[in-house]
């Protein structure tokens, strides 16, 4: 037992200043994530008013079923905003920290590919909430067609939309992580193009687990993510 003590005391004082560089990191992550979260709940009624407003809902009858509703559409409204801060402050970190196991072509291409990385964010985040308009649209006006009433539920509705946009925009950071990946030498083209089948199939699993579930919704999700990792291949076809 003093062995194991002996050995966890000296692989703690050999990669102390790791560990301790580790935890500001964590502790940064989490002091954006409060930021956030708090600035979330602080103008969560602004938000969830102007996301309203960007929808055609003239044929949606949409219905509060819990005065807890809007608190828990607050909290969820903290948590994206939240994790939505935290994200490039801990890559910011990270990068920083990695940075001297780095060579300089490498980190001359994360530098050069954060303004593409930011793009495809905000870009998939808004074609996230693109989907939500058009099966919302969609729905009504079937409804409407046959005599029926559209009435849906305010937290379902905008957690929906919530969620969807937020893990679009990182599901649209694809050709990033794997240009990275590629270009570090990780995996290659050859072996992607060779698996080609498995990532489809990755990738569709992926669209059918995002909200919402039809299969309209999963076709506009599913062929970006093709064409995404496609243009990908083609972009480092010659690495």
């Amino acid at each position: 037992m003093e062995n194991k003590i002996k050995k966890i005391d000296n692989f703690l004082n050999d990669y102390r200043p790791q560990v301790s560089e580790i935890r500001k990191i964590l502790l940064r992550s989490l002091l954006a994530f409060l930021i956030g979260g708090t600035l979330g709940l602080i103008f969560n009624r602004k938000i969830i008013l102007f996301i309203m407003s960007r929808f055609n809902l003239d044929k949606v009858n949409i219905v509060l079923t819990s005065p807890t509703q809007f608190i828990n559409l607050a909290f969820r409204i903290a948590i994206i905003f939240g994790l939505t801060t935290t994200i490039p402050i801990f890559l910011f970190y990270l990068l920083r920290y990695i940075r001297p196991a780095l060579k300089k072509k490498e980190y001359a291409l994360i530098i050069r590919i954060i303004p593409a990385s930011i793009f495809l964010f905000i870009f998939g985040s808004l074609f996230g909430g693109w989907i939500e308009q058009f099966i919302v649209t969609m729905y009504s006006q079937t409804t409407v067609d046959f005599s029926l009433n559209n009435v849906w539920d305010i937290e379902m509705f905008l957690s929906q939309f919530l969620i969807m946009s937020f893990i679009m925009g990182l599901v649209f950071e694809l050709p990033v992580v794997l240009t990275i990946l590629i270009r570090f030498k990780v995996i290659t083209t050859k072996i992607l193009a060779q698996q080609r089948r498995y990532v489809y199939a990755a990738l569709v699993v992926l669209a059918i687990l995002l909200p919402p579930t039809d299969i309209v919704s999963l076709s506009l999700i599913t062929v970006p993510l093709l064409i995404l990792f496609e243009f990908t291949l083609l972009l480092n076809r010659e690495i």
